[in-house]
């Protein structure tokens, strides 16, 4: 009985793209009929060795990149055995059914990853992990995922030097697209039963008081909105413990007026917890002239719109601007209202109130942080 025979074609069609690249694909041939799969992986003509059917040295990742169109060659490999052990013969029509597999679990996930009621922010962490998977397993199926297709997974980011946290995120994210396929019975066993994923402690940075008003005693002129949009944006969340893409989603209607003070009344994004924040009690009140600046009842959002990315560049020049040492981010204004918080008030559950903490716990950090900053205070007093 005859076998399918595999082998790479590189530029099949002898037409490179804007890049000058062409893709490589895998040739299965039996009984004199062919069929071609997309690899979809594309390179330069002269990183391809014709001869031995590998990219060459030429290519920076030509080890990862061979290692990679062997595993694809092995999958239809697979498929092709067990079609055999299961029907007795096999013609290449049969690889339709793979291919309807492969298509059905991308546009799967896909789609959910679309319907996610969050930021468009997380669904596009979601849409990168999903690219890793199809640039690891093109051809994986449904049946096909288990503990091995997350190793691979693994492997390949601790190739690619991410940090461990960040290898944690990713994980984070394909057990999410996983469990859209398991809820509905299209995968029987969670692959991350026996996989543990790795983390370690975050360093919470925060901003002190003398650096937080340097920030505040930026001047711009008015060929500079932009970088105060983003200098006030920073500074709300200093003053109110918001995430970027909770400030992102606040209109009008989040700030309510009682006894002629203003209240900040929203849910979390992240959480999905209520948080009511009485702004003329927080940091005396520094949040409500920002909101005042911003607000207009014909606005949808109280903020211009941007990016998560577009802002953290501009933070960097607010940084060297206003003299800090310390890389700006939306972690450490989250960090630094909960630090200060627990610096004057000592009181986690006010902590964990007024920051939306599902869990004491969470709190209970700031508190241990700002008494680890007394207990060194302490160390230098000469009593």
């Amino acid at each position: 009985m005859k076998k399918v025979t595999y082998r790479l074609k590189f530029n099949r069609k002898n037409k490179l793209n804007s890049k000058g690249q062409a893709v490589i694909q895998i040739e299965a041939y039996l009984n004199e009929k062919r069929k071609y799969f997309s690899t979809g992986i594309k390179i330069k003509p002269n990183q391809w060795n014709e001869n031995k059917q590998v990219v060459n040295s030429k290519h920076p990742k030509h080890l990862e990149l061979n290692r990679t169109l062997k595993k694809q060659i092995y999958e239809l490999e697979k498929f092709e055995d067990e079609q055999r052990n299961r029907q007795g013969s096999f013609i290449l029509a049969d690889f339709k059914l793979l291919l309807k597999n492969e298509v059905d679990f991308f546009e799967f996930s896909t789609r959910n990853i679309n319907e996610v009621n969050s930021t468009e922010n997380y669904r596009y962490t979601l849409r990168r992990t999903l690219e890793f998977i199809k640039e690891i397993h093109p051809n994986i199926t449904f049946n096909r995922i288990d503990f091995n297709t997350v190793k691979t997974f693994d492997n390949y980011l601790h190739k690619e030097n991410y940090h461990v946290n960040t290898i944690a995120k990713y994980h984070k994210n394909f057990k999410r697209i996983l469990n859209f396929a398991i809820k509905q019975k299209l995968i029987k066993e969670d692959p991350y039963s026996d996989f543990k994923v790795k983390r370690i402690a975050s360093k919470r940075t925060a901003l002190t008081d003398d650096e937080l008003k340097r920030i505040e005693n930026l001047e711009f002129d008015n060929n500079s909105q932009h970088l105060k949009n983003v200098r006030d944006l920073f500074l709300f969340s200093c003053y109110t413990g918001l995430r970027f893409s909770d400030m992102q989603a606040l209109s009008p209607e989040n700030f309510v007026i009682k006894d002629s003070e203003m209240f900040l009344d929203f849910r979390q994004n992240k959480t999905a917890g209520l948080v009511m924040i009485p702004l003329h009690l927080v940091f005396n009140g520094k949040a409500i002239p920002i909101v005042n600046e911003y607000i207009n009842p014909l606005n949808k959002h109280l903020f211009p719109r941007m990016t998560n990315q577009e802002n953290n560049r501009v933070l960097k020049l607010i940084q060297m601007l206003a003299g800090i040492n310390k890389v700006l981010t939306y972690h450490m204004s989250r960090h630094t209202f909960g630090t200060l918080l627990a610096k004057y008030t000592n009181d986690p559950y006010l902590i964990k109130a007024l920051m939306g903490h599902k869990d004491i716990k969470t709190s209970m950090i700031y508190i241990h942080l700002s008494n680890n900053v007394v207990n060194e205070k302490l160390k230098n007093v000469k009593w």
